[in-house]
């Protein structure tokens, strides 16, 4: 596997964020919206301006591949949400979601010092499943029929992990 860098994300070349966000592939369980340039420059101007929420971009040998996030720092609390998108599909089924996910969740812990790293998953997203249960996040719960999505209603899968409990990054989980 190559070289995984997570760096901030180059304003010049948010339009990339836009061709994943509109790749039906990719988008298949993200949030809706973000479908278009100004969209996307909106939310990185208004959204990652603040401290309490980080974009970064996912480098795979110094190809940019992706974005993960590192959202609702919460310095009192101690957690946050951390989300990854993997926009380049030839990059899929190959482990970088868990080297991302266990990269994001090692700078959660260590730079921003929270104690609870938590994602939010959409049912029926397995593939986000298995990354995040590789990385050693733990299901905590289920929201039933908590989003609509596409004329339906559908659940919300919680997973989380704490620092006390995670394996160092490069140590593998399985």
């Amino acid at each position: 596997m190559p070289a995984i860098t997570l760096d901030a994300f180059p304003p010049d070349r948010l339009a990339l964020i836009v061709q994943w966000r509109t790749d039906d592939a990719v988008n298949a369980f993200l949030r809706p919206g973000l479908r278009t340039l100004p969209e996307v420059e909106e939310w990185y101007a208004q959204y990652f301006t603040r401290a309490k929420n980080q974009l970064f971009a996912v480098y795979c040998a110094q190809t940019l591949v992706g974005y993960g996030t590192l959202e609702h720092l919460d310095a009192i609390h101690r957690n946050c949400e951390i989300g990854i998108v993997i926009g380049e599909p030839r990059y899929w089924n190959q482990g970088l979601g868990t080297l991302v996910v266990r990269q994001l969740t090692t700078l959660a812990f260590t730079v921003y010092h929270m104690h609870r790293v938590y994602a939010v998953i959409q049912g029926g997203n397995l593939a986000s499943m298995r990354c995040f249960a590789k990385a050693g996040f733990q299901p905590e719960g289920r929201l039933r029929e908590a989003r609509y999505v596409n004329g339906s209603f559908i659940d919300l899968h919680y997973y989380a992990v704490f620092r006390a409990r995670m394996a160092p990054y490069g140590q593998s989980l399985c």
